[in-house]
């Protein structure tokens, strides 16, 4: 059976290790020690039928593959009855490739805390499963303005199987990926700061240089000792840090100085993706990243124990109180003209170490404190053409973290200037 939820986990939520009994390895659960947390979200998968109060079906309905027939099948995401959800894919006796894009919760949405999963993955390629926080999964363009917009973490990936390709290297053999996508509509570009840009670009930046908004991909890509059995993966988003897990070890962290920053709330995705290759193996395609359909041997699954949501719980200590202005007419700046904003901000219960400020995600100013509270006033001339959501935050010494209401001002473009 799966680590249990009993009352006293609920409260206290200490790390969790009841495990299956066919289990053979430990899988570490629970959320990172050292904080108080508790749980806002689950789903532990018990009983015969997905409940509907929580989740919907994706809206992955349709799947172009050239040389197979497909059909979406609602009988390919299913409970097993033995507490877990199967997403599958399998073989029609005509030889019909029958699918299913799996879940997306029904209201739950949520910015901030931990989110845990615990899965075996899949193992055939030509599709993957996953596990990941987005507002929907049609893959909008993601804005360019993560205050505004809504972005992509993924928990997990498991597209890069065992052994899809003996060519492969073995960095991407026997591995899952996990990612933070942002602006993905905006394309990868020079982003203004002197690196250029790559068709695939994963570079951390000094977002301080940033003049330019960019695609954003950082990206784990993690190969695992033993692909096969349980495995707990886990996210501890932050608002100004983000931090992934395998099997309790950290994978990946990023931080506001090198990473855009989001607070929109997110839904939870759990399921498999379906790419259309241009051409086919025997047709001399290209490999996809994500192997051929045409070596799956079926019928494969991804198998998912338990997904959880857990909240910060700080107790009796109150993150700071921040209050963000700006000075002028916010819809008549120029490019490279100051711009002025004060951030007001005050802990009650201790001392605010750092006030930051934010456009679009990234980081324009920063100040460091030893004080209870702050006036301090920023005059910056880094803001983006067209329209920017600011926000300030500062954090305090026990290191929480405090955000203000957004600001939105407009800087007008150098055209509209000349004319």
């Amino acid at each position: 059976m799966k680590p249990a939820l009993t009352l006293l986990s609920v409260l206290l939520l200490a790390p969790l290790s009841v495990l299956h009994a066919q289990d053979t390895t430990s899988s570490p659960s629970g959320p990172p020690s050292g904080t108080k947390w508790k749980l806002v979200f689950s789903d532990e998968f018990d009983g015969t039928a997905i409940d509907g109060a929580k989740w919907k079906p994706s809206d992955y309905t349709k799947w172009a593959h050239p040389g197979f027939k497909t059909r979406l099948a609602k009988e390919n995401c299913a409970l097993d009855g033995q507490g877990n959800l199967v997403v599958r894919l399998t073989r029609d006796e005509d030889g019909t490739i029958a699918f299913n894009g799996g879940l997306m919760t029904r209201d739950f949405q949520k910015a901030f805390g931990y989110i845990e999963t615990r899965v075996q993955f899949s193992t055939q390629p030509g599709w993957w499963g996953f596990v990941c926080t987005i507002r929907n999964n049609t893959l909008p363009n993601y804005g360019d303005d993560t205050f505004e917009n809504p972005q992509e973490f993924d928990i997990f990936e498991d597209f890069y199987k065992p052994k899809i390709e003996p060519s492969r290297t073995a960095r991407y053999q026997n591995a899952i990926c996990q990612a933070y996508h942002a602006t993905v509509g905006l394309g990868f570009q020079d982003q203004g700061d002197g690196s250029g840009a790559s068709a695939f670009d994963t570079r951390k930046k000094d977002v301080l240089a940033v003049t330019k908004p960019g695609r954003i991909l950082r990206q784990a890509v993690h190969p695992l000792k033993e692909y096969g059995g349980w495995h707990t993966i886990g996210l501890r988003w932050g608002p100004l840090e983000q931090v992934f897990y395998v099997d309790g070890q950290e994978t990946m962290r990023l931080t506001y100085k090198d990473t855009p920053i989001t607070t929109v709330p997110q839904k939870l995705l759990v399921g498999s993706v379906f790419k259309t290759p241009p051409q086919l193996k025997k047709d001399g395609g290209k490999l996809p990243f994500y192997g051929w359909l045409e070596d799956a041997k079926l019928p494969d699954q991804l198998v998912v124990d338990y997904i959880r949501w857990y909240d910060e719980d700080s107790g009796d200590k109150t993150a700071p109180a921040v209050t963000l202005t700006f000075d002028g007419d916010p819809s008549a700046l120029v490019p490279s003209q100051p711009a002025t904003f004060r951030v007001h901000a005050e802990d009650k219960a201790g001392k605010l170490q750092s006030v930051q400020l934010f456009a679009k995600g990234y980081l324009r100013a920063e100040a460091k404190l030893d004080a209870a509270q702050t006036d301090q006033t920023f005059t910056i001339s880094n803001l983006f053409a067209g329209n920017n959501t600011l926000i300030a935050t500062a954090v305090d010494n026990d290191g929480l973290v405090g955000l203000s209401a957004p600001v939105r001002v407009k800087v007008k473009s150098s055209q509209s200037q000349k004319k």
